[in-house]
């Protein structure tokens, strides 16, 4: 019997937007209403970021860069819910090794041609 495809969802409250703009425009309004103005940054730039960490050894070096540039936090609950959106961030960033797709945009659904004439 043939397992079900269909991508998994996120769980529950975690962010998941469909594109690195609205995941950075997500980490911009929660930053700036905790005060994490580090993490306050274009997108170009938040791309810039996680290209540069791809390599699964960097993975660790991505969330330090991050870490860095948020300062610190006043609860655990705030840590994660960062965590989550730097971690939206980087599932929306287009990849080279990917032909420029994102892990999300891997995951989601295919959406099937039109059939225009």
């Amino acid at each position: 019997m043939e397992k079900d495809k269909a991508p998994r969802a996120a769980p529950p409250n975690l962010p998941s937007d469909d594109t690195v703009a609205a995941a950075v425009a997500r980490m911009a309004a929660s930053a700036k209403e905790r005060g994490h103005t580090g993490l306050v940054t274009s997108t170009q730039e938040w791309q810039a970021l996680a290209l540069e960490h791809l390599p699964k050894p960097a993975a660790m070096r991505y969330i330090q860069a991050v870490l860095d540039r948020a300062g610190q936090f006043t609860s655990g609950e705030e840590l994660q819910e960062f965590a989550d959106l730097v971690t939206n961030i980087w599932n929306n960033a287009p990849r080279l090794d990917r032909r420029g797709r994102s892990a999300n945009e891997l995951t989601r659904p295919q959406r099937p041609a039109s059939a225009t004439p």
